[in-house]
């Protein structure tokens, strides 16, 4: 009876000690496969979008020859991560047009050769009003006007892979490939 008292009394400690190992191996692991800022770009969409990692692996095969970024992610978010370290990191947002008015100092300003078809000088991602839009296939929009903005601290703004990854999924170079 005492052996059982002292084994069920290990078992917290024990739970504890899984808990803790699977902890820092998810670190450990996650340092060993992440890269460096300036060598990834990484995409936001305030919208759902069930073909992220479909949409992800299309434009790495447009964009990955591109010198010096090695890495492309593409996540959802919800308002609430706004201020939060995922945001702060992020480099393209794809937002509703409505909500610009609340960061007005939070994006970058294009270069002119963008082109007209935008709002607030922002490229349209996609339109209500004709139900088209960028990366349609993989991004299930909502039904308001969205625009691509790039983070004004971007480690990719004064290298331009930003705008021109912008640029790829605006001209539809998000089709997945045939290997």
């Amino acid at each position: 009876m005492k052996t059982l008292r002292r084994i069920l009394a290990l078992i917290p400690l024990m739970l504890l000690w899984l808990m803790l190992s699977a902890l820092i191996w998810g670190f450990v692991i996650s340092r060993l496969t992440d890269t460096a800022p300036a060598r990834k770009l990484e995409i936001y969409i305030d919208a759902p979008a069930p073909g992220a990692d479909a949409m992800c692996a299309a434009l790495e095969d447009a964009f990955l020859p591109y010198d010096g970024i090695d890495m492309l992610r593409v996540h959802t978010f919800e308002y609430a991560m706004f201020g939060g370290s995922p945001v702060l990191t992020g480099d393209i947002f794809i937002i509703p047009a409505s909500t610009l008015d609340a960061y007005p100092h939070a994006f970058a300003q294009y270069p002119q050769s963008f082109g007209a078809n935008s709002v607030y000088g922002f490229p349209v991602a996609y339109s209500a009003e004709d139900a088209r839009g960028a990366a349609q296939e993989y991004i299930s929009y909502l039904n308001e006007d969205y625009v691509v903005c790039v983070r004004a601290d971007s480690v990719h703004v004064q290298d331009g892979s930003a705008f021109e990854l912008v640029r790829l999924m605006l001209d539809g170079k998000t089709e997945p490939s045939v290997r």
